[in-house]
């Protein structure tokens, strides 16, 4: 979360208003301004944010606000999500003149460049929404949706407005979020200290262990896993992995290790590139104590083998980096750019800071 002294930066930055300053103050303060109703097509489901401190984030849909709340939970660009986070006042003109309703968003998130509110909708229901209110609602011509009145309301206050549609949400996602939804009912009782202690020791020292492994060999209940996936004490990819099929469920440590295994068991033209950080080629490194050898040095991605198998893979050098940085890296011998190498970057190994200018 930001501190107070961020927020004012921010404010300054962005030349945010007096009157959303005063607004989103306000909205960081009260916490959600209603409580959540138990809908016939939705149930009232919690998740403990690490963003927010270890505050209860709570929605009551499923299949809109709850994903949207996991997304910005466990993406790198949210900086804090807020519930139900105002109720606002606005004027709709019509053919028969002035009606005043009252809207409540499903959330205000902050984001590095930006302040964002959201609401999500149905697909069925914003199509009847622009038939029955075409002066409000709308789908522009990239697919967008909009709310006319309440993007005008807060573009005055200095922040974005979007109205979201739930087929937005991945469907991999969405479809484990139905699955795991019962373990995150605010009914649901918590996961006990000392087996979150537990499963974060066994998967310290394993990186990564089949989910039927963990629950026939470590004795853990198949329901403390998937309820610790969402609290993120586990890691799998949901986006990519249907956790309903057991049998080929790996569960990791953390996102760092998955990504890892992800790259170097995938076809190596599929590999993305990212930030730039050179290897010399001949270097070796340890991951998982399997050795592997920089056969293609390059300034976004390396090329690498692997030493047991001649299995070639490439990886991105930000994940180079944030592995070694995790320590999850390291050379197997003694690492230098040979002369005459164009070399931007050096792994300081004894440091595991950030890279050396060469």
């Amino acid at each position: 979360m930001l501190t107070d002294t961020e927020l004012e930066q921010m404010f300054a930055e962005l030349k945010t208003p007096a009157a959303g300053r005063e607004l989103i103050r306000r909205m960081r303060s009260k916490g959600p301004v209603r409580e959540l109703q138990y809908r016939m097509t939705g149930v009232r489901t919690r998740l403990v944010s690490k963003k927010m401190g270890g505050r209860a984030l709570y929605a009551e849909s499923r299949t809109c606000e709850f994903p949207a709340i996991y997304i910005r939970e466990q993406d790198h660009i949210t900086r804090e999500l807020w519930p139900q986070p105002i109720t606002i006042d606005l004027t709709i003109e019509g053919r028969k003149g002035s009606t005043r309703v009252q809207h409540t968003p499903d959330l205000f998130a902050i984001e590095p460049d930006r302040f964002i509110v959201e609401e999500w909708r149905e697909l069925p229901r914003l199509m009847r929404l622009a038939e029955e209110r075409p002066h409000s609602f709308y789908r522009d011509e990239d697919g967008k949706w909009h709310y006319i009145q309440a993007e005008e309301h807060f573009k005055d206050l200095g922040i974005e407005y979007r109205l979201c549609c739930s087929d937005e949400h991945p469907r991999v996602l969405l479809s484990n979020l139905m699955f795991l939804e019962d373990y995150a009912l605010e009914s649901t009782p918590v996961v006990s200290d000392e087996v979150r202690a537990r499963l974060t020791a066994v998967l310290s020292e394993h990186k990564r262990l089949p989910h039927l492994q963990l629950v026939v060999e470590h004795g853990f209940a198949a329901d403390h896993i998937f309820q610790l996936i969402l609290d993120g004490v586990a890691y799998v990819d949901l986006h990519e992995t249907l956790v309903r099929e057991t049998g080929q469920l790996i569960i990791y440590r953390d996102e760092t290790i998955a990504r890892a295994d992800a790259v170097l068991n995938r076809d190596p033209e599929a590999a993305l590139p990212s930030s730039a950080l050179v290897i010399s080629s001949g270097q070796r490194f340890l991951f998982d104590g399997v050795r592997y050898e920089v056969v293609l040095p390059g300034r976004t991605q390396i090329t690498v083998l692997n030493t047991e198998t001649n299995k070639n893979s490439v990886l991105p050098m930000a994940l180079v980096q944030e592995l070694f940085n995790k320590q999850y890296l390291g050379p197997a011998a003694a690492q230098k750019a040979e002369k005459g190498t164009c070399t931007d970057a050096i792994l300081n190994a004894k440091s595991r800071a950030t890279p050396l200018t060469a």
